[in-house]
């Protein structure tokens, strides 16, 4: 069995007791959207949240609490 294989398997059982998160990824060079550390995180970070009520929440508190960040195209 290849390590990324073992890693992914861990983490899948974990996943399951309800003690990890796992969200994928993949690079489309074909895509030219999902060529950018903009396309990674925002899908990592949409994965997530849907996933885990907690990841959800930081990520509200984080927009709720301080709008100052969206002068920045790359949160907003």
């Amino acid at each position: 069995m290849r390590i990324r294989s073992a890693i992914i398997q861990d983490i899948e059982g974990l996943r399951a007791t309800g003690l990890a998160t796992m969200a994928y990824y993949y690079f489309d060079f074909r895509d030219v959207k999902k060529q950018d550390c903009y396309g990674l995180l925002s899908s990592l970070v949409s994965q997530l949240a849907v996933e885990s009520d907690s990841c959800y929440e930081v990520l509200s508190q984080f927009y709720s609490d301080d709008n100052s960040h969206c002068g920045n195209e790359f949160y907003c």
